[in-house]
């Protein structure tokens, strides 16, 4: 009871439950990605992945421990709770480290909208050309009916 009151779950057993799948939920999403998480580059990021492994790991015993617990059994739920929380802060850590990304990768952006532009400019060309021609030869054929 001390260690459910030490976490403030005592209220209930459905909020122990509700806790416990939002704990799920969120580890899953984690590796997965989903809901604005992005999920975990491979072979980039394999350390957060091996790490994720381990806090599954200390999940599961946790979960276990849990199960069984009664008065005599609170010392190793306790105890795998400890080494869940010790990997969950090894994974935090990891998260912290900013991916690197692929500074040699091609340029597309670049290419795509200097395209767009050349393009662009093109086709003012090409309108106000036409607007020309189109006005000289109309001056052409005024000069022409007015000779005749």
């Amino acid at each position: 009871e001390a260690l459910l009151y030490t976490l403030g779950l005592t209220e209930s057993q459905e909020r122990l439950q509700a806790v416990t799948e939002a704990f799920q939920a969120g580890h899953v999403r984690l590796r997965d990605g989903g809901g604005g998480v992005p999920k975990i580059l491979l072979p980039e990021r394999q350390d957060i992945l091996d790490q994720w492994l381990r806090v599954d790991a200390a999940w599961i015993e946790f979960q276990q421990q849990k199960q069984d617990m009664t008065a005599d059994h609170v010392t190793k739920v306790e105890a795998a709770l400890g080494g869940l929380v010790l990997s969950l802060r090894a994974l935090v850590s990891l998260l912290a480290v900013p991916d690197v990304e692929d500074e040699d990768g091609f340029p597309w952006a670049a290419i795509i909208y200097s395209s767009l532009g050349g393009l662009f400019l093109c086709c003012c060309c090409c309108f106000i050309f036409r607007i020309k021609t189109s006005s000289k030869g109309q001056s052409e054929k005024k000069a022409v009916s007015d000779k005749v």
